[in-house]
C-alpha cells in the first residue's frame, strides 16, 4: 500500500485550507448535507411547458475506468434516486482508449470534460486518490475553487 494513501477521511474546517482528520460519522454527516442541500436547490419538479420531470440538475457522477459493473450499477441506482440525469459511468469498453492504454500503462485515458469539473461546486472522491493517477484531475478541481 502506498505510505501516502489517506486511512482516515479528512476535512478542512470553515475558514481553513488545511484537511484535519474527522470521523466517519461526521465526514458521512457533510456528505449528506451537502448533497440535500444541492438536491434540495437544484431540484426541478416540472419543466417550463408543465411536464413532471422529477430532476436534479445540479449534482453530476463520473466514474472511472476500473469501476466494477455492481459498483456502477448502485451508483446508477443511487443517483436515479435522487433524480440526477448527468451520469458517466466510464466503464472504458466503449473507448478504445481506456482499453487499449490500460494493458500497457496500467491506466486508461480519462475522457471526462476539464470545464465541468472546473466548474464543479463540489468533488466527491470515492474509492480513488486522484492526487496521485491522474493528478490534473485534482489540479483542475482545486483551481475552480481558487480561480474565479
Amino acid at each position: 500500500m502506498n505510505e501516502r494513501r489517506l486511512l482516515k477521511p479528512a476535512g478542512a474546517p470553515s475558514g481553513s485550507h488545511r484537511l484535519a482528520d474527522i470521523s466517519w460519522d461526521d465526514a458521512l454527516n457533510e456528505i449528506a448535507a451537502r448533497v440535500k442541500k444541492t438536491r434540495d436547490d437544484t431540484f426541478i419538479e416540472k419543466d417550463a411547458t408543465g411536464k413532471t420531470v422529477n430532476r436534479c440538475e445540479g449534482i453530476a457522477f463520473t466514474g472511472g475506468c476500473t469501476d466494477t459493473n455492481e459498483f456502477n450499477y448502485l451508483v446508477v441506482k443511487s443517483m436515479r434516486s435522487l433524480g440526477v440525469c448527468y451520469l458517466e459511468p466510464g466503464q472504458g469498453l466503449t473507448r478504445p482508449t481506456v482499453s487499449s492504454l490500460g494493458p500497457t500503462f496500467g491506466r486508461g485515458a480519462m475522457t471526462n470534460g476539464w470545464i465541468d469539473i472546473r466548474n464543479t461546486d463540489m468533488m466527491l472522491i470515492m474509492g480513488g486518490n486522484p492526487a496521485e493517477e491522474p493528478s490534473l484531475r485534482l489540479q483542475v478541481g482545486h483551481r475552480s475553487k481558487t480561480q474565479p
